[in-house]
């Protein structure tokens, strides 16, 4: 009974940490689209990437409390790894492409508010 009660405030958790990164992602990604920033747009991305491990929990969760822990944590394995690591990777390829690309053309990031703003709040809440 005590992992049952554990497991519905770990998804308040996830519930919060899916809101918050919708906000951080979607401010990051709508300063990109101002500033037409590399770094902005990738962790914009990263918190929709972060959203998706955060369901992939919510799921491992549910699906213990349907099936039992035995089954959630084989089907955790399999998904978690596969689906944040590929995702991640997909990032990494586009932040090196468009950084050398960038490079290249000698362009520059434009100043933006929200950068500076959102990093600290983000820090400690990671």
């Amino acid at each position: 009974m005590e992992r049952a009660r554990l497991i519905d405030r770990a998804f308040w958790l996830e519930y919060a940490t899916i809101a918050w990164m919708m906000i951080e992602g979607a401010v990051a990604i709508w300063s990109d689209a101002r500033a037409h920033s590399v770094s902005l747009l990738a962790f914009g991305i990263d918190g929709l990437i972060e959203n998706a491990s955060a369901m992939v929990l919510i799921w491992r969760m549910t699906t213990e409390l349907r099936h039992g822990e035995r089954l959630a944590e084989q089907a955790e394995r399999r998904a978690r790894p596969q689906l944040t690591g590929a995702l991640l990777s997909a990032l990494t390829i586009y932040v090196v492409t468009m950084v050398a690309f960038t490079l290249a053309a000698h362009n520059g990031d434009v100043s933006s508010l929200s950068g500076p703003v959102v990093t600290p709040l983000a820090m400690p809440i990671m």
